[in-house]
């Protein structure tokens, strides 16, 4: 009976370059601006709403320039060129979803990676982070929602997100059987190699070792050359 192998959907390009920049942001906190909004707005400061913009405009800032090559993802420019105030107004919200987005991979490969299908079957997230929303009126005057979070992930395989062993970075398998990311296969299958072997490679060393002294030995007691 002929095996049938299900298709799996390949990522798009946009999603590679967003794991590209996840990856980069190691251990990173990535401030919300909604939740920043609200603090400033109905915390203990109780500013107004241009105040409560601008301290957290300031805040953001702050922290996307901190880091070049994320800031070139998120504004197209580097940290030492002025970030115009439109500027940061038309792209924060791509921010926020880059950032929805992040917090729902490394929630993913750390409740669903590496597991098998039957044991992520029917698993569901409870208190994942909430996707953006965007309400439009259309041309008849109805409301419409799209959802601009997690436009990453859909129909994605959750096993082919894995974690490099070696690098600690997050990378998509084409392989199912795939154990690290391509810069570091070659380190891992050494590791491997070296770990299984690592009996053997050790008696070998010590019977060189061995062998080695007694040859000594031998040219000090012959004074000969072997």
């Amino acid at each position: 009976m002929q095996k049938i192998r299900l298709k799996i959907q390949k990522p798009s390009d946009d999603f590679f370059k967003f794991l590209e920049t996840v990856n980069l942001l190691h251990g990173w906190q990535l401030p919300s601006y909604s939740v920043l909004i609200e603090h400033f707005r109905y915390g203990n400061s109780g500013e107004a709403i241009w105040e409560a913009r601008d301290a957290t405009q300031k805040i953001l800032l702050e922290t996307i320039k901190s880091h070049s090559e994320f800031c070139r993802y998120i504004f197209g420019q580097s940290p030492d060129e002025e970030i115009s105030d439109d500027k940061f107004w038309e792209r924060i919200r791509f921010y926020e979803t880059f950032r929805n987005d992040r917090e729902t991979l490394l929630q993913t490969v750390e409740k669903l990676s590496n597991k098998s299908a039957t044991e992520n079957t029917g698993k569901t997230f409870i208190n994942i982070i909430s996707a953006q929303v965007l309400i439009e009126v259309n041309p008849s005057g109805q409301l419409t929602f799209k959802n601009i979070g997690f436009k990453n992930f859909e129909n994605l395989d959750v096993r082919r997100f894995k974690v490099c062993p070696v690098c600690a970075d997050i990378f998509w398998a084409f392989r199912s059987d795939k154990k690290a990311c391509s810069k570091c296969s070659i380190i891992y299958r050494q590791r491997v190699f070296q770990n299984k072997n690592k009996a053997a490679i050790k008696e070998k060393r010590r019977a060189n070792y061995e062998q080695n002294k007694k040859l000594k030995e031998l040219r000090k007691k012959k004074n000969v050359i072997i």
